[in-house]
């Protein structure tokens, strides 16, 4: 697998397809972080995701984890933590040494439980104003 930034030009309309089709709805353009990440896999993408790196707190927040829908489970599950180390490879090499995610996605808790992440709060509500 590689990992390249993303291209809000190129890869955006793929990215809000794979939200579409996940069935949720695509995140607004406004909200995505500068800094975003695709995994390709044989030259296909199969996961992208947005970084943040709160300045001054060596906090990363990873956002907007979306996988290749058409992919089977064990390959998205492999795609997302690869993608997900290499994310905080990056962010540990800016000296961001804490990370967190927020999701609703089960089968995202628990593949992130077997590779050392730990749920912190259950019972989140994201606000958003526009």
């Amino acid at each position: 697998m590689q990992i390249r930034k993303l291209d809000k030009e190129t890869d955006l309309d793929l990215f809000n397809s794979w939200w579409i089709e996940s069935g949720l709805l695509a995140p607004y353009e406004a909200l995505l972080p500068p800094l975003g990440f695709v995994v390709e896999h044989k030259g296909k993408p199969v996961a992208m995701a947005f970084l943040a790196m709160m300045l001054g707190m060596g906090v990363y927040y990873v956002q907007y984890v979306v996988v290749n829908p058409e992919i089977a489970v064990p390959a998205k599950a492999r795609a997302i933590v690869w993608m997900l180390e290499s994310l905080e490879l990056i962010a540990l090499n800016h000296d961001y040494t804490h990370g967190f995610i927020l999701t609703a996605a089960p089968g995202l808790v628990e593949t992130l439980k077997l590779v050392g992440w730990q749920v912190c709060d259950s019972d989140l509500t994201l606000l958003v104003k526009q």
